[in-house]
């Protein structure tokens, strides 16, 4: 007897993030664990979560600083860097969990929000702009306690509604700490003024140096009394290991250029790969545009593609 399986599991490894889905439950629930490394970057700590949606990819990137938290929904776009890719217009945040826990900033939100709800709607004015819901991105302004509850965390999770079915993120925060602490500016020590105590007067003795060869310009003479024999042969010696380490220096330096020239043709792989990434998602996002822009009318996700617009083509995207 053949029986035919309807139903088969399918487990999509990828190469930077979890996706852990049951048709069964209301909601979907996303996993980016510890194995999806945090990126230290010029200002804030990030982590990028990926999941496939049928021929697109959804991200999911999540950026701390020691003064923000955001999360960004996007679509087909891994860095993150165009707003309201994923064409969001009622996301609603339900609740921020540190370690199971919500977390006591987002309780003030919901408490300080300009719209009696249980939870953070798109666009909802918030007191102090401690939180902020709009064009896809989930935003909270950090105090302290929040930054440092942050930092001790092993979990940190979003329950959001994107298109009014829950979506559960769940970002697992192991790295993160050592990373944030980074971050921080070192406070200065202070000054300590120190009065030298006074030194009674010595009979100076007639110095000689040792030189190093005039090839290395870098190196100073080594000095020692004239007259002492001992300490010449010190200075000699010191000067020989000086020498020898500028040659060591040297040849590590050739090396290294060397090895720099051979990158060089890696980079520029690298950058012709990058422009035909670019070109080909210019190209996706323009024909797009092109429906919108036919109407006469222009949204915000291509504001970035305004130049290949037709004239006359009205931008739609809110002032901020």
């Amino acid at each position: 007897m053949v029986v035919t399986r309807l139903l088969m599991p399918v487990l999509l490894v990828l190469s930077f993030s979890v996706f852990a889905a049951n048709p069964f439950k209301k909601s979907v629930d996303f996993e980016f664990p510890d194995n999806i490394n945090w990126v230290l970057k010029k200002d804030a700590v990030v982590k990028t979560g990926r999941v496939m949606d049928g021929s697109d990819a959804l991200f999911f990137h999540l950026s701390i600083s020691d003064k923000q938290l955001k999360l960004r929904f996007s679509k087909n776009d891994p860095t993150g860097t165009v707003i309201n890719s994923r064409s969001l217009s009622s996301l609603v945040i339900d609740d921020v969990l540190v370690d199971g826990q919500r977390l006591p900033l987002f309780q003030w939100c919901l408490n300080n929000q300009q719209l009696e709800s249980s939870k953070f709607k798109q666009d909802t004015p918030v007191n102090k702009d401690a939180c902020i819901n709009r064009d896809g991105d989930f935003i909270i302004n950090l105090n302290e306690q929040s930054a440092q509850l942050l930092i001790k965390a092993q979990t940190l999770e979003f329950v959001t509604e994107p298109f009014r079915r829950t979506e559960i993120l769940n970002f697992g925060m192991k790295g993160y700490g050592p990373l944030a602490m980074k971050l921080k500016k070192p406070v200065a020590a202070p000054v300590v003024k120190v009065v030298p105590k006074a030194v009674p007067k010595q009979v100076v003795e007639k110095i000689c140096y040792v030189k190093a060869p005039a090839q290395y310009k870098a190196i100073k003479p080594a000095g020692y009394p004239c007259s002492d024999k001992a300490k010449k042969a010190g200075a000699e010696a010191i000067i020989n290991k000086l020498v020898l380490s500028e040659k060591k220096k040297a040849e590590i330096e050739a090396e290294e250029a060397k090895q720099k020239q051979e990158s060089k043709i890696d980079l520029a792989a690298e950058a012709r790969a990058e422009a035909e990434f670019e070109k080909r998602q210019a190209a996706i996002w323009i024909k797009r545009c092109q429906k919108h822009w036919s109407k006469g009318v222009s949204p915000c996700y291509c504001k970035k593609y305004a130049e290949n617009a037709p004239q006359g083509v009205k931008d739609t995207c809110p002032a901020k």
